[in-house]
This record gives C-alpha cells, structure tokens and sequence, in this order.
C-alpha cells in the first residue's frame, strides 16, 4: 500500500472524507451510493467538489457535485448516486476536494453471480402427476456460498417451490399451462450470492391438464401427506391454489370451498413455522393471494383466516422493511381499516429511522 503525502500550508482548508471503506465495499449498484466529507476553512470560501477518478463526474447524481464552503463551522458536503449508476464488478477513487486539498475513498460495487445453466427434466408431462427435476449447475461468484431458490410464473406471479438455500438442484409437481400458451409453464431459478445480489435465469416445460376430479383427488392427497416441511408445505400451497385457480368446471364448489380451507391452514402454519424475510413475506403473499383470487369459492373461515394471515404479513412488512408493492396482491384481501394502521405504523417507524 502506497500513501502519498503533500505538506499543506497552515491556512489551507480540511478536506476529509467520513463516509467509512467497509461502507462501500462490494456495495449493492441496484441501489443509491451515498458518500460523505467534511469541509473546514479558516480563510475565503471555496467550492467543494466531487470527482471520480480524478475526472468531472457524470454520473446521476442526485446531489450537487460541487457546493460552496464559507469560512467557520465545518460543512458536511455529501454526494448521493441514483441507484444503477456504477457497473457491477468495478473499484472507482472518489474524491473530494476544495482548493488543492484532496480527500479520496475506493468504491468497489459486487455483481450477480455469474450465469451457469438452468435445466429441467422431464421436458412434459400432466400437472400435479409429473416430478419434475430442476438443477442450477456451473453457477459462479466470489461472494460464496451462493443459495438457490426455484419456482415458476402463473399470470405474472412468481411462485416458490423451494426456498432459497444452498441446495442447488429440487424437484417438484407444476400446474398445467394456459391452453392460449400450448400449456407452457415457465419456471425460474433465482441464484444469489452472500451479499445478496442474485441472477434470474428461467426454463419452460409443457404441462396439460387432467380431469377435475382426478385433480381434486391429486390435491387432497398433496394436503393429507403434509407434515412440518417448509418447502413441502410451499410446493404444494403453489402448485395446488394455482392449479385450482386454472380449473373452470362450476361443478362441485363445496368440494373446492374445503380444499381451499385447507390450503389456507396450511398457509397460516407456515407464516408461524418461519421467520420473515424478504423471501418469506414475499412467498406467503403470494400464496395468499392465489388461494383466495376465486372469490365464490371462499368460506367466511377462509375469509377470517385471510385476514389474519394478512396482517401478519404487514407485520413483517415493517419488521423487514419491505415495500408495500412487493405484497400488494393481498391488499384486495384486506380491510381497509387494517392497511390503514399498517401504514400509519410503517410510517412512524419510518419516522424513528430517520
């Protein structure tokens, strides 16, 4: 390590940078950089300037990249980047300066992991009665170890049926796919490193549709066989209410009434088995909103249980700080009285963060 040292005259101005080097190391680029320094001087003012790599910024900045400094108390002159600005896997000097004096920190940004392959096998088969195996094989990044999750895409919701961990292969039942699409059902893999940072990569299969009542006797049977699994429990609550949703036939709507029932319990097992996290919140809504989207096929003890299970998922909603939009699609399922509070107490925390 080499550091270069210039004797400043008496008067010259204190330039520092307090923002620390573990702050923005392998930083996080889908996300806003923010960098601080602190400004001193005894004599006439001077403009405070940013730079990156010695060179004029001309980046998104979301802050002035120069600010005037007065004479006096110390200004801290900060310097915020909007969120994709730097490219992933790169080290920049950002430096502050006012008049000669120089102050400099090293940005280093992480990068997804590398892609390696995403495959499915077998290609076809009839839903809920075909295993499928899917594996993420060749997958790279310094940032070890990386974890897995699989799932697959119904009307634009991403449904889990293996969290995220470090096993990288599973295997699982699907729901068939829409007749409009030739019964295509896409899966995704979802592969991240120990930073966060994750590469989406995604597969299709052709899934066809059995009869009502075999399918119906295909989820009673998923749900009697359930124990205290985690990822079982999240197999069959997305394979099940999708496939339930994607059958037509009006016959036997008792029949559809008690599995859903069941399927809600199973659900609300779950939101007490896990801890929430982002992954966990984001899966149980989106469980949620699948079992209750038939609106006729609901009981008022489906309808009870929803609203709990909803509000403990706005629960971790503040815990986790997670978006609101990342679980609107069970927002339908709430009283207004109860997202009404939530907010009021995402708010206030919000609030006491500051």
């Amino acid at each position: 390590t080499y550091v270069d040292i210039t004797i400043a005259s008496s008067g010259s101005p204190e330039v520092m940078i307090i923002t620390s080097s573990k702050e923005v190391t392998s930083i996080d680029v889908s996300k806003k950089v923010v960098l601080n320094g602190m400004v001193s001087l005894k004599g006439d003012s001077c403009n405070a300037t940013w730079r990156m790599n010695g060179k004029s910024l001309l980046l998104n900045t979301l802050t002035p990249v120069f600010t005037t400094v007065s004479s006096g108390v110390p200004r801290i002159v900060s310097l915020v980047l909007s969120e994709n600005s730097l490219f992933e896997r790169t080290k920049l000097v950002f430096s502050l300066t006012c008049k000669d004096i120089v102050s400099s920190i090293t940005v280093s940004t992480n990068g997804s992991p590398l892609p390696g392959l995403f495959t499915i096998s077998p290609s076809y088969g009839d839903e809920l009665t075909t295993l499928f195996m899917f594996s993420g094989v060749q997958w790279s990044d310094q940032d070890l170890p990386l974890t897995y999750m699989f799932g697959f895409n119904s009307a634009g919701e991403n449904m889990i049926i293996q969290g995220r961990s470090e096993l990288s292969f599973g295997e699982s039942v699907l729901p068939s796919g829409q007749e409009s699409v030739s019964f295509k059902v896409t899966c995704s893999l979802l592969v991240y490193d120990s930073l966060g940072s994750s590469t989406l990569s995604t597969a299709s299969v052709i899934v066809t549709r059995i009869s009502t009542a075999v399918l119906e006797s295909k989820i009673k049977l998923q749900l009697s066989s359930l124990s205290n699994n985690n990822d079982a429990t999240k197999k069959v609550l997305s394979t099940a209410s999708i496939a339930l949703n994607q059958e037509n036939s009006s016959s036997d709507v008792v029949t559809k009434i008690a599995i859903r029932d069941s399927l809600i319990n199973n659900l609300s097992s779950l939101t007490q088995n896990e801890d929430p996290s982002i992954d966990t919140i984001s899966t149980w809504a989106s469980n949620l909103g699948a079992i209750t989207k038939k609106t006729d096929e609901i009981s008022p003890y489906l309808a009870k249980s929803a609203q709990n299970i909803a509000e403990t998922i706005l629960d971790g909603v503040i815990s986790t700080s997670i978006s609101y939009d990342t679980i609107s699609n069970i927002l339908k399922v709430c009283d207004a009285s109860i997202i009404n509070n939530h907010r009021r107490r995402l708010e206030t925390t919000s609030m006491d963060n500051i």
